[in-house]
């Protein structure tokens, strides 16, 4: 039986009662829609990479404690570079360099291995109370995210684990559910535990299929976590699309060009333009402004 979406995108948490299987998962229909609005201009192929990552940086970043969680796919694929940010509560911002290409489908579906590419996967994670991020890098092992993701945890954190991302995207190219379960063995797990997940997941139904036919997370976690009892953690942190660009920024980020950088951007007719990659926001800056920040940097200069 399915279940009735909620109001809003919530990342559910669970742990085994044996304390050695952590789970999370999501239902991100209307992150997804957000994602879609920001980024109009998305193929097919490069909506369905973006909504992997961005599913799975939600996830990760619900294990994160209070941090944020980019991941950073470099691949030499057509869509090139593609970058998702997730924090522990909820906000999420992201972009790829080549939003409008597009791949022929393969075998019948969505060839995002292509689209990324071969390259590596940056996993950058940040506390609150750590001068310096944890960057971790792998090879893109497949280029179709969710494998990658597993292959990060395994290597970078010795952790076994299980990643299943699912989409449904629409005649008209465009995302109308997706949803992802990370499952991680943590230090303690048991053979028969190891066993009993090897073996759901695969008797499961593809993700893909548990959301077209109107499944919500029960369902997901009937379908891989069959046998194993959970407990759920509490993660009340809505998800919802959140850029952290500013005029401030934009301004700040200004004042690291050269001189000559900015004498040129003096030479044009409005000034400086500047649009946000993650959001597609657009600022100016004025020549009154620039004038201002070409001293600014010429005293930097000087000392």
């Amino acid at each position: 039986m399915s279940q009735a979406l909620p109001n809003h995108d919530i990342v559910k948490k669970y742990l085994s009662k044996s304390g050695t299987v952590r789970v999370s998962c999501v239902i991100a229909q209307q992150l997804i829609a957000e994602l879609q609005n920001v980024h109009p201009n998305m193929s097919p192929v490069a909506s369905v990479a973006m909504g992997r990552a961005t599913l799975s940086a939600c996830l990760l970043a619900s294990q994160a404690k209070n941090g944020k969680t980019g991941l950073h796919f470099q691949g030499n694929g057509p869509i090139g570079e593609l970058f998702v940010e997730a924090s522990f509560e909820g906000s999420v911002r992201g972009y790829i360099a080549n939003p409008q290409f597009d791949l022929a489908l393969k075998d019948g579906k969505i060839d995002v291995s292509s689209a990324i590419g071969v390259g590596l996967l940056n996993v950058v994670r940040t506390l609150p109370y750590q001068k310096q991020p944890f960057n971790g890098t792998v090879i893109i092992k497949t280029g179709e995210i969710g494998s990658d993701i597993a292959w990060y945890l395994q290597q970078s954190h010795q952790i076994p684990s299980v990643v299943a991302l699912g989409e449904h995207i629409n005649e008209y190219g465009l995302l109308t559910a997706a949803g992802g379960l990370i499952i991680e063995l943590m230090p303690g797990h048991t053979e028969q535990e190891i066993k009993t997940l090897e073996e759901n997941v695969k008797n499961a139904k593809e993700l893909s299929k548990i959301l077209v036919d109107g499944g919500g997370e029960q369902e997901i976690l009937e379908e891989f976590l069959k046998g194993i009892e959970l407990m759920e953690i509490e993660h009340e942190h809505e998800l919802s699309y959140s850029c952290t660009c500013t005029q401030e920024k934009v301004e700040r980020s200004i004042l690291f060009l050269s001189e000559n950088d900015i004498q040129e951007l003096l030479a044009r007719e409005n000034g400086a333009e500047v649009t946000c990659e993650f959001c597609s926001k657009q600022y100016s800056v004025d020549k009154s402004r620039l004038t201002e920040l070409l001293e600014e940097v010429r005293k930097n200069a000087l000392h």
